[in-house]
């Protein structure tokens, strides 16, 4: 797909002595393809794959989950991710007041990820 002459690049600038963090390669992948989340995030995903080392991957994957996160896309397909839910959650109480929090479930409509 997108990995010839977009990975030579990273790699031309990595050789070149300039430190890429995984979000900043996600940054430019997105770019790349004109902001489209699902290009974006296919094109992540097949890099982690053809990663060697778990500790980039692990980033690569935690920085992917943050970036669509901001982006409201699954981390999976990169399509835009449903609100299914909202409950709320006993947290105890504050000075012998209750405390409640809002949770949420997302759920893609594409590939069924939920968080």
């Amino acid at each position: 797909m997108w990995l010839g002459d977009t990975l030579k690049t990273h790699i031309l600038l990595l050789k070149g002595g300039v430190l890429l963090s995984a979000y900043d390669i996600i940054e430019m992948i997105h770019s790349r393809y004109g902001k489209d989340m699902v290009t974006t995030v296919e094109a992540v995903n097949e890099l982690v794959e053809l990663i060697n080392t778990v500790s980039f991957q692990a980033s690569l994957i935690s920085e992917l989950e943050m970036f669509t996160d901001l982006h409201n896309a699954c981390p999976k397909c990169g399509v835009t991710i449903e609100v299914l839910s909202i409950g709320e959650a006993d947290r105890g109480e504050y000075f012998g007041t209750p405390v409640t929090e809002k949770e949420y479930l997302h759920k893609c409509p594409n590939c069924g990820y939920e968080k």
